[in-house]
């Protein structure tokens, strides 16, 4: 599905692989790492997260859903490329809007809104914003690439408000 994408960018843009110089992957972890008695039983038909556990009416489709992400982001993680172009994961945890602003369950409706103010804030500043995904996303992760995901695969690390995303910057300075 990955390379997809990538192809028809790159039919697109009439560009060929030797023209990409990697693909970038970002996950949200979604609290898919933690125990499953960390899935309680909740009032509602859709996930709610918490730094400690992950609510919902159907405990089963949540325990599902973790084993079938987990599973794909192990998989993609264990890759170094995509037929031939180099790809690396990075996660933000529990998602982008609690690793980005610090707020879980953000309402669909302001989303963009967030997303707007956040790049209004960022734009033509991208030092600031390595250091604010290090002062203020981070929160404990390793400043290595695989300790950082073995880091997030412990415990309720996955749903706690952390990133991997600066050690990208570490390697790839602007």
């Amino acid at each position: 599905m990955i390379y997809v994408k990538v192809d028809a960018y790159m039919k697109d843009k009439k560009l060929m692989p030797k023209h990409i110089w990697q693909i970038v992957h970002i996950f949200d972890t979604d609290g898919t790492y933690i125990p499953d008695t960390d899935v309680v039983k909740g009032n509602t038909l859709r996930y709610v997260y918490t730094s400690e556990n992950i609510s919902c009416k159907d405990v089963q489709s949540v325990l599902e859903r973790n084993g079938r992400k987990r599973k794909l982001m192990n998989y993609l993680t264990s890759l170094h490329d995509i037929k031939g172009i180099p790809y690396i994961g990075y996660f933000m945890s529990s998602n982008l809007d609690h690793a980005l602003y610090n707020i879980q369950n953000l309402d669909k409706e302001l989303k963009g809104d967030y997303a707007d103010a956040f790049y209004s804030e960022f734009i033509g500043k991208e030092e600031l914003f390595i250091e604010f995904l290090k002062d203020e996303a981070v929160n404990g992760v390793p400043d290595s690439f695989p300790a950082s995901w073995k880091y997030i695969k412990v415990g309720r690390h996955s749903l706690e408000r952390h990133t991997n995303l600066h050690i990208y910057f570490d390697m790839n300075p602007l």
